[in-house]
């Protein structure tokens, strides 16, 4: 079969479960993947005489079909075939090649090229997710070191490849004082997300909070991660910064640094902690 048809044909295949997510806005991404991976499990025979003869270079064309028909999220199986056929080099190449373009701002460009590269990074990126494949580590953070933080919808995915991929990376990267700002968030939100939990991410995490000025928006994102973080060691240091906004407020009465105490505290008693004799 050839490359457009068999397209067609998966896209049909699952199309009612996309047409049920997008009425249940509620839906899941892992719920809605594993239904479309089990749809495809269900259809395997079909896939495997369809596509019985594809050499590396048609399932490499599937991807680059997917990409042009505005398909981001490649499909599990389309995945693993092109790392079992490429030796995981397909996708490590996709980044590298790519990887310049993401410097700059591409929700908001002229240049098609930039918009296309852009897009098959991501949909790489994105099918290593799928199907947690380490295979492009060193390529993944040097993306993300380098993706321009306006593209979010980028960053995040680099983020999230970070996070499971390079553990053993976080507390450094964590620390990295290059590493700021909505990038810093990207990446500790993902370490959340995922699940990821050390003595040593979290001693990176208390040293990195403490370096960021009390003025900046991103200690009170910081703040409000550790409550996700769920460490109760952290309520102390908390209660300084509260403390300091605090003492800021009662100079100049500034209702953005109360609701920012309002948010801090929050954190605190989330935590488990005393907020009662902060405020006296």
């Amino acid at each position: 079969m050839n490359i457009e048809d068999f397209s067609k044909k998966i896209e049909d295949i699952v199309a009612d479960i996309y047409e049920e997510s997008i009425q249940n806005q509620e839906s899941a991404w892992k719920v809605l993947y594993k239904k479309v991976d089990d749809r495809f499990e269900e259809n395997a025979d079909f896939i495997k005489e369809a596509t019985d003869d594809w050499t590396a270079e048609e399932w490499k064309k599937l991807f680059l079909h997917q990409n042009d028909i505005g398909n981001p999220d490649i499909y599990a199986f389309i995945a693993k075939k092109l790392e079992e056929m490429t030796n995981g080099e397909f996708f490590k190449e996709c980044i590298a090649e790519n990887m310049s373009y993401i410097e700059k701002d591409v929700y908001y460009t002229t240049d098609k090229e930039a918009l296309y590269k852009s897009d098959i990074l991501l949909s790489a990126v994105k099918a290593l997710n799928r199907i947690s494949s380490s295979s492009a580590k060193k390529e993944g953070e040097e993306a993300f070191r380098i993706c321009n933080p306006v593209n979010e919808h980028i960053l995040y995915e680099l983020a999230e490849y970070v996070a499971v991929q390079c553990e053993d990376k976080l507390p450094e990267m964590i620390s990295d004082e290059s590493i700021e700002g909505d990038k810093l968030v990207a990446l500790l939100s993902m370490c959340i997300q995922e699940n990821k939990r050390s003595d040593d991410i979290y001693s990176a995490m208390k040293q990195r909070f403490k370096k960021l000025p009390d003025n900046s928006e991103t200690k009170d994102i910081f703040a409000a991660i550790f409550g996700d973080y769920g460490e109760t060691n952290a309520i102390m240091m908390l209660r300084k910064f509260a403390k300091s906004l605090i003492a800021e407020y009662t100079e100049d009465g500034n209702r953005e640094t109360f609701s920012r105490i309002m948010m801090v505290m929050s954190v605190i008693e989330g935590l488990g902690g005393i907020t009662d004799d902060l405020m006296q």
